[in-house]
């Protein structure tokens, strides 16, 4: 999935027949290396530790992983600030971490690793719920991230600490310091406070430079913080570094998800979906969905009664789309002799919180890969968002209040399937 640059040879010809030039894109690399003691233990529950610095969106593949395959994020920084505001004499929960900051400046040992790392053990033996945990153990905050007695050479503490839990591996997130201060720069160049007004004389950068020495502080900060961590790791050839450095989040999570596939997860849920419908061939041809990555649904070879309620055809979609390959986040339904019409009359309101978009930037490329492109423009569609992280893609003659009810049957379908699991 995704596509990048255009290769050596992208600029098309003609052919013979006289047909359209077309022009084919060349993805962007996400690499992965995994070190030769990389394997998941047969341990209960499962443990990895994950590293990120800015830039990265770790974060978002955090996510991710919780919401595809279960597993559950151990944030560290949130553990530590837990614990460490019932230290605090008096407590104000609205001005709490300034409190836990001036507490560890009057006593730094209430953030020696090994006690932060029996708080991550305490919070594995009280979760209990899952089998498979990702430690999130480099914080944020500045002041953490300075004090000696967390951020040191780790081998005794972790030798301890793998007694109870033994780690499987530990995954990193990487992108070139330069490439981070580069992203920041093209970033800064599209906001609009940074756009010349002609009426202005044109000022001083201070402000992009500000947020350039700021963010290349923050990457050699957390650089030099986990040091000794990934030093522990690479001794014992445990690292899976994943290089994000093309910045094309769904080619990245494709790869993540290959990566984690391979021990035979099982997908939960598809994050960031998105549902093109097609009521009939014709819509889909229209739309050029051979030109992108996607999946296509026939639904009539799907469901067993093409004429059965629409509530029903759209509860299989559900079903189909969130049993996928985790890899697959784009799909094409194809309606065609089903139920699933364009001219349904009278459907019913359906509560949930949507969002409706259409017009000029309305366009499958901007949601999908883009695999061959033609001279032909993009078709504008209709797109309705939910705050379950999917997007439905529809026709532009097709009534909105009939896409936004199908939207929200869509997310009332997920509430029933998930209440009965």
């Amino acid at each position: 999935m995704g596509c990048g640059g255009s290769t050596s040879n992208d600029k098309g010809q003609n052919s013979d027949d006289g047909n359209k030039t077309s022009y084919f894109r060349r993805q962007p690399k996400v690499s992965i290396k995994a070190g030769d003691g990389v394997s998941l233990l047969e341990t209960d529950p499962k443990v990895i530790f994950v590293f990120g610095g800015p830039g990265t969106k770790k974060g978002k593949i955090l996510d991710n992983l919780a919401n595809v395959f279960g597993i559950e994020i151990i944030n560290v920084e949130n553990i530590i600030l837990e614990n460490l505001a019932r230290k605090v004499e008096n407590p104000n929960p609205n001005n709490i971490v300034p409190m836990i900051q001036s507490l560890l400046k009057k006593e730094e040992a209430f953030l020696r690793l090994d006690a932060v790392l029996r708080m991550v053990s305490r919070a594995l033996t009280d979760h209990g719920k899952s089998n498979f945990y990702a430690i999130d153990l480099m914080p944020n905050l500045k002041w953490m991230l300075g004090n000696p007695m967390f951020i040191k050479e780790c081998a005794e503490e972790f030798k301890v600490f793998e007694e109870k839990f033994p780690i499987s591996f530990a995954i990193h997130f990487v992108m070139p310091k330069e490439k981070v201060l580069n992203k920041l720069e093209v970033e800064c160049a599209k906001h609009p406070s940074t756009q010349k007004d002609p009426r202005k004389p044109e000022g001083p950068k201070q402000t992009d430079e500000a947020d350039s020495s700021r963010t290349q502080k923050r990457v050699i900060l957390y650089e030099n913080s986990i040091k000794h961590f990934m030093e522990y790791f690479v001794k014992q050839d445990k690292v899976v570094t994943v290089d994000v450095s093309c910045g094309v989040p769904q080619i990245i999570w494709s790869k993540v998800c290959d990566f984690f596939t391979q021990f035979n997860f099982q997908s939960t849920s598809i994050p960031e979906s998105v549902i093109v419908f097609g009521f009939d061939q014709q819509d889909l041809e229209e739309i050029q969905i051979a030109n992108y990555s996607l999946s296509v649904i026939k639904l009539r070879e799907l469901v067993s009664d093409p004429n059965a309620s629409v509530e029903l055809l759209i509860n299989e979609i559900c079903q189909f789309v969130d049993g996928s390959d985790p890899t697959s986040r784009v799909f094409a339904v194809d309606g065609t002799d089903t139920a699933l019409t364009k001219d349904l009359k009278k459907v019913k309101s359906v509560r949930a919180i949507q969002f409706h978009e259409s017009g000029d930037d309305c366009k499958l490329g901007r949601y999908c890969s883009v695999n061959l492109t033609d001279k032909d423009a993009p078709v504008q569609l209709q797109a309705v968002s939910t705050i379950q992280n999917e997007v439905c893609l529809f026709p532009a003659n097709v009534s909105s209040d009939l896409c936004k009810w199908i939207a929200g049957t869509m997310v009332e379908c997920r509430k029933k399937q998930k209440s009965n699991t």
